[in-house]
């Protein structure tokens, strides 16, 4: 278990998050907006054992594999590609996900929306307990960026 913060330039966007890990490198988590919208969902950490399918339920409600480009929303500013892997170019056939330690990607559901988040960790091997942070778009649009102290 645990907690971060995080801030944003839009009024009312500043958020409380809580993690509690269900495995070494998975779990659920909460961010409750300044106004008190509260978003929940998985969170994953992906490693070099991470499998594509385990990965299923990050792209609920973002139409298919990935965080835009073909069948999604559009781009989410390179969250779909580039050091992230190329989510945007899984194809069912693949069954692993080349090793990007220490990257962390949630997707959380509220009453207005879903939240999508990438964190990088401080020290990989602790998961979340290590630290870390990184950014989520909130259904408005707008980023918050997220700080999670070591445990």
């Amino acid at each position: 278990m645990g907690s971060g913060v995080g801030d944003s330039q839009v009024p009312g966007e500043s958020a409380v998050f809580n993690w509690t890990a269900k495995g070494p490198r998975d779990g659920t988590m909460t961010a409750v907006l300044a106004n008190g919208t509260s978003y929940t969902g998985p969170f994953f950490q992906v490693t070099s054992e991470t499998q594509v399918d385990d990965l299923a339920p990050l792209w609920l409600g973002w139409g298919g594999i990935g965080w835009g480009g073909r069948g999604g929303r559009g781009n989410w500013g390179g969250w779909g590609g580039g050091g992230w892997g190329g989510f945007n170019d899984w194809g069912p056939s693949q069954q692993f996900v080349t090793h990007y330690s220490g990257k962390v990607l949630a997707n959380l559901q509220g009453g207005d929306g879903r939240m999508r988040c990438r964190f990088v960790l401080i020290r990989p091997s602790d998961g979340m307990t290590g630290g870390g942070q990184g950014q989520c778009e909130a259904p408005t649009g707008g980023k918050i960026d997220a700080t999670f102290a070591a445990q």
